[in-house]
């Protein structure tokens, strides 16, 4: 017989930055902290790639069970792409020194966002090499 590890699941994700990973659940996790507190291992580290990823509508079109904090984020390479929302985790609340990464596609906002603030937004963002 095979002995397994046994961690406690944390109880507390105290996240300050995108950390992103991809959980065998095929839901890319905000940061390591939020795929334990949900008993998922990790897959990759990184947003999940196209293999691993489940498209979604809403957050009703994700697979079950849902973890706590699921949604469904619409990140993409282009503001002119076809957009193939994803099925992410993230924390209740945003933190606040989050440096931004994507960009808002409509309005002319040039403004850079972070991962959490744009992921509850429901508006179209593009991964942007400005923003870093």
């Amino acid at each position: 017989m095979t002995m397994g590890n046994c961690t406690r699941r944390p109880a507390l994700c105290p996240s300050v930055v995108a950390n992103e990973v991809c959980g065998c659940d095929h839901y890319t996790y905000f940061d390591p902290c939020l795929a334990a507190a949900n008993g998922v291992n990790i897959a990759a580290e990184g947003v999940c790639g196209e293999e691993m990823h489940v498209h979604c509508i809403s957050v009703s079109d994700c697979p079950d069970p849902l973890p706590k904090g699921a949604t469904c984020v619409n990140f993409e390479y282009s503001c002119n792409a076809e957009p193939e929302p994803e099925c992410w985790v993230l924390p209740d609340s945003c933190p606040n020194s989050e440096p931004g990464a994507l960009r808002e596609c409509s309005g002319g906002n040039d403004q850079c966002s972070g991962v959490c603030e744009a992921a509850k937004s429901d508006k179209l963002f593009v991964w942007d090499d400005v923003c870093n």
